[in-house]
């Protein structure tokens, strides 16, 4: 009892030396890393989500790991929480570091891919692209809120993810279709993204989920799920642990890491060929849309799909064997039709 009396005493004493110190700070000195998000941050359909889903896997004897992810989020629900809920409040104010992943929830219910999956007679390519672009409008709304809240009530450094492209393609014209649809869709999604966050004005580091992933959908998500698997995840880590190696200012996108899209981040004197090739691709979609001139912005967008798709071998070899089912079909009609004039 003695010394538990003593020990007390020299407690009391080193708090009223350093009164402006707390227990934890005294004890530990790692950072603090507060991760918003939905499933993809919550590590949802992972075996061990508390050691495998990125926020763990970043620095991690760093930072000790808020992770505020909530399965299903859409971009309103986060704004929702970062307005009334004293949690996210709380934790956004103490944090260092604030990774940001947030998007994929209000894509996918206006793709309704779950259901497209269960009947794909249910693809309906003029209505989905009119459906995801509300959602993208929405989103760009919800994200500027966010992005504010979160700026002006931390100091943390900011990682904000692209979105990735979940579906899996198994290289037949359908879902070849439904992929590029998507991806055009989610490039929507990304230029909003890199065009208002990624200035050399804020703490904001945008990172690069779709360009990693794109066409790695088989390696890095869950098979028949649209979730990383721990691979994937280690992708993504893989993203902000880079990003922290430099002060986080908002620069440029690296060269690699840049979206192929109409948004131009790279230097005017090494892009001068990127630029041209862009253009060049952008003079054969306005050919292309002249010959569907129809009055339905989105069908355009779906016929821009078809024309890329149609540039594939696979489309050419199916057109190439219906041709030559065609031929053989008219060589067996003219014979047929020779043996019936010999009878008569």
């Amino acid at each position: 009892m003695e010394l538990k009396r003593r020990f007390t005493v020299l407690l009391l004493g080193l708090l009223m030396l350093f009164p402006g110190t707390s227990l934890a700070e005294l004890d530990n000195s790692k950072g603090v890393l507060v991760s918003l998000g939905d499933s993809i941050t919550s590590g949802y359909n992972l075996a061990n989500p508390e050691s495998e889903a990125f926020p763990y896997l970043i620095n991690k004897d760093r930072y000790h790991v808020q992770n505020l992810g909530v399965p299903g989020w859409t971009s309103g629900d986060l704004l929702q929480a970062l307005l009334f809920d004293e949690t996210y409040k709380e934790a956004i104010s103490t944090a260092n570091v604030i990774t940001l992943f947030i998007g994929s929830n209000d894509f996918l219910q206006a793709l309704k891919l779950e259901d497209i999956l269960r009947n794909p007679s249910l693809f309906d390519p003029e209505k989905m692209e009119k459906d995801i672009q509300e959602a993208t409008d929405v989103f760009s709304k919800n994200l500027k809120q966010i992005m504010n809240i979160v700026q002006s009530d931390s100091s943390a450094s900011i990682i904000l993810y692209t979105i990735y492209n979940p579906v899996i393609s198994d290289e037949s014209f359908l879902w070849e279709l439904v992929y590029f649809i998507a991806d055009e869709m989610i490039k929507d999604l990304n230029n909003n993204i890199i065009s208002n966050y990624h200035s050399p004005h804020n703490s904001v580091e945008v990172v690069d989920a779709y360009s990693v992933f794109s066409r790695n959908q088989a390696s890095y998500i869950i098979t028949g799920d649209i979730h990383p698997n721990a691979a994937g995840q280690q992708q993504l880590a893989d993203l902000a642990i880079t990003a922290l190696l430099k002060p986080i200012t908002g620069e440029e996108l690296s060269e690699e890491n840049v979206l192929d899209t109409d948004v131009d981040l790279l230097d005017d004197e090494n892009d001068t060929k990127t630029k041209k090739e862009k253009t060049n691709i952008n003079e054969e979609k306005e050919q292309d849309k002249e010959l569907f001139s129809l009055k339905t912005p989105y069908f355009n967008k779906f016929m821009d799909t078809f024309v890329l798709v149609t540039k594939y071998e696979y489309f050419t070899y199916f057109v190439a064997g219906f041709v030559g089912l065609f031929i053989l079909w008219f060589l067996v009609a003219i014979r047929k039709r020779k043996k019936k004039r010999r009878a008569i």
